[in-house]
């Protein structure tokens, strides 16, 4: 197109008024430009071929990058502006040869960043700003408290409404030092609120609630919690001994001899998954003579063990129990029964026993041996008591004379078990006549 100013009369149009309007949908800035058109030509004659105008504009002052042909109009909205920039504008007027005048005077305006509040809510638990608050595993009977901040990265007061009111957590989550509901919030800064989950009884739990506000495309912010109860870790205190079966709370020692002692081995295990601690073993129930013990304090998947013993003094029946005091929720004592028989020391008996009738007398009577010869006779010695018989030397102190002499000696010093014997031989050999008497 020709510029050519000589067809119009100098300032031939001036801008009546300039304003600007805003789309709430999109915040997309609009000008509408207003002018007066030229009625002359430069020479004063009457402007018969007007045929449009030229707008043109940028954000540089006198650098127009962009321009519309707003037709044959005396205003033109120009929209699609962005928002904190500034705008400058002029108009040219152009005839039905295609003639352009100069560029008229270059208006500005500058368009304003939009007042927007803008929600951002985080949470104690990573990743921050995902809206999700997992308190992860809870014991039933305690409690758990996560902190919510709510955040305004507008340009704009972000104001709170009354938070959880729409949509509120049911138990076991609740809402506590609340800073926000109805709160009032300037850009860059925060507020807080805490939510506590305190199951009372084990299993999975999820709910949500609401944070509304004024904010235009965020309203209201969901924030969804859950949480899983777990039971309370418990002791659990286990008894076993080293007598089958082991189980059974029941110590059964059999028969030991009176003098002697007999020990057993009790173990306590926990089996829970909280310390369990022993009070006390044997002290509200203690034991009476001859039984002993000891304890101690066992940590969850720990065990530790304590000595019984029985001791009988004297021979009889002896039956007793003790107590295992602990921790333990559902068995605070545990009984334990114990049981042994005392017998009398194990002795030998000595049962001397000969080849002559009557055999138990003591008496070997060899009767007549023709002189020159010789008799045997065997003496047995028998163990008829429960304790080793052990034998000395025989007829040591207390010798034999000739003619009688003892041979095939099975028994001196040695030990005869019960119900066992040995045997030795006498023998008489006289070598003249007359009548002899010894003993050994």
């Amino acid at each position: 197109m020709t510029t050519a100013s000589r067809y119009f009369a100098t300032g031939f149009f001036a801008v009546l008024c300039l304003f600007l309007s805003f789309s709430t949908d999109s915040y997309a800035a609009s000008v509408t430009l207003y002018w007066d058109a030229p009625v002359e030509n430069e020479d004063q004659t009457p402007l018969n071929d007007l045929d449009g105008f030229i707008i043109y504009y940028g954000s540089t002052s006198g650098n127009y990058n962009n321009s519309i042909d707003a037709g044959n109009v005396i205003s033109y909205q120009v929209g699609n502006l962005s928002d904190g920039q500034t705008y400058y504008f002029a108009v040219t007027a152009y005839d039905t040869s295609g003639n352009e005048s100069v560029h008229s005077g270059e208006v500005s305006v500058s368009i304003p960043s939009p007042q927007n509040a803008d929600i951002a809510v985080s949470d104690s638990v990573s990743p921050a700003g995902d809206l999700q608050l997992p308190f992860g595993n809870v014991t039933e009977g305690s409690s758990s408290n996560q902190t919510v901040t709510v955040r305004n990265g507008g340009n704009a007061d972000l104001v709170i409404g009354s938070i959880a009111q729409s949509n509120p957590v049911a138990y076991p989550f609740s809402i506590l030092n609340d800073y926000c509901s109805g709160q009032t919030v300037s850009p860059s800064s925060d507020c807080t609120l805490s939510v506590r989950f305190s199951p009372g009884a084990a299993g999975q739990y999820s709910d949500s609630f609401n944070i509304p506000s004024n904010d235009q495309d965020e309203d209201p912010v969901t924030i969804s919690v859950s949480g899983t109860g777990e039971a309370m870790p418990l002791p659990d205190v286990s008894v076993s001994d080293s007598v089958a079966p082991e189980r059974d709370l029941l110590v059964p020692f059999g028969n030991v001899t009176e003098g002697a002692s007999s020990q057993q081995t009790i173990t306590v295990t926990n089996a829970g998954n909280a310390d369990l601690v022993i009070a006390g073993i044997a002290s509200n129930n203690p034991l009476s003579a001859p039984f002993n013990c000891s304890g101690q304090t066992i940590s969850p998947s720990s065990s530790c063990t304590l000595t019984v013993r029985f001791g009988p003094s004297a021979t009889g029946s002896y039956n007793d129990s003790f107590d295992i005091s602990s921790n333990d929720p559902d068995e605070g004592s545990v009984t334990v029964s114990v049981s042994g028989r005392g017998e009398a020391v194990p002795l030998p008996d000595i049962t001397v026993t000969d080849s002559l009738a009557p055999t138990g007398n003591h008496q070997l009577p060899f009767g007549n041996v023709t002189e020159g010869s010789s008799s045997n006779e065997t003496v047995t010695v028998t163990n008829n008591g429960n304790g080793d018989l052990v034998i000395g030397s025989i007829a040591g102190s207390n010798p034999l004379s000739a003619p009688f002499t003892i041979l095939n000696n099975n028994c001196s010093g040695q030990t005869i078990s019960p119900s066992s014997s040995c045997t030795l031989t006498v023998r008489f050999g006289p070598s003249a006549t007359g009548s002899y008497n010894d003993s050994f």
